[in-house]
């Protein structure tokens, strides 16, 4: 054991100390003055230093991590259409930028609509994020000019959902809706 182990090993104890009390540090001191206990408990970290060593930790990712990674390789995909068919990447990557900035299809209705009436697959991801990179996927198979065509009639909603989210929240914080459903 180094010098930086030891320091940092005695820093873990004191945090350990605040946690648990100095009390069960007592305790533990006395546990350890029994030569039997403190062969158990030898025994007992050695198997954990070997458990240690032996198992593979993966960490999860958290929600952001998968986003960005699932965007990166959607984005990674997209770049790959545009070297074998410069004009549908290119369509590709707009709509992916639209999406993603909730330019268009601003909600998972709106996004799950679009899907339907164009004959796309459906997503049944329960958030909007998760449900861009199905759509982008089953667009890509798409010929070019379906894909123009298509992309042609989607609506740009430049801040006008924006508008609408507020005004329904001020009809519902000012009680509007309430007030004429009771008269």
């Amino acid at each position: 054991m180094n010098e930086r182990s030891t320091i940092e090993l005695l820093a873990d104890l004191a945090r350990l100390i605040r946690k648990h009390g100095p009390t069960t540090f007592s305790d533990l001191a006395a546990l350890l003055r029994d030569p039997e206990k403190v062969h158990e408990l030898t025994s007992i970290l050695d198997v954990g230093a070997l458990a240690g060593r032996n198992a593979t930790i993966r960490k999860r990712k958290s929600t952001r991590q998968r986003y960005e990674s699932a965007s990166g390789s959607l984005l990674h995909l997209i770049s790959e259409t545009k070297r074998a068919d410069p004009a549908k990447g290119d369509l590709l990557l707009k709509f992916y930028e639209d999406l993603s900035a909730k330019r268009v299809l601003p909600s998972l209705r709106d996004l799950r609509d679009f899907a339907g009436e164009n004959h796309l697959i459906g997503s049944s991801a329960d958030a909007r994020q998760k449900a861009i990179g199905p759509l982008i996927r089953d667009m890509r198979r798409l010929p070019t000019e379906q894909l123009r065509q298509i992309l042609g009639r989607v609506e740009t909603t430049e801040g006008a959902n924006d508008d609408r989210s507020l005004e329904r929240w001020t009809n519902i914080i000012l009680n509007k809706d309430r007030s004429r459903d009771s008269s």
